[in-house]
């Protein structure tokens, strides 16, 4: 099962979301947690590393107007750290 934690702005960005929108991220860890309980990186469409920095992606949003932004590592025991950074619109990459 994978660790998760988060930075402290990133609730109060997910706080303003809509319900629905929190509803529809919180279904896709969902999926994600199901892709790395078996051993798989997640697809690309859905979760992938941003070019030019040390941190991945992640698109819940069917419309592709609201991604997420996390950093991801392995501890010592083969676990999966996954540290959510930014959850949004595309204004998060002004500082991802």
């Amino acid at each position: 099962m994978p660790h998760y934690s988060w930075y402290p702005g990133f609730m109060n960005e997910f706080i303003r979301l809509s319900a629905a929108q929190r509803q529809a991220f919180l279904g896709t860890v969902q999926v994600l947690v199901a892709y790395f309980n078996v051993g798989q990186f997640p697809p690309v469409s859905l979760f992938h590393k941003m070019s030019g920095y040390d941190l991945y992606e992640c698109r819940w949003d069917p419309s592709g107007r609201f991604r997420a932004t996390c950093e991801v590592s392995t501890e010592a025991d083969g676990t999966i750290h996954v540290k959510w950074r930014r959850i949004g619109d595309h204004s998060i990459y002004n500082n991802p």
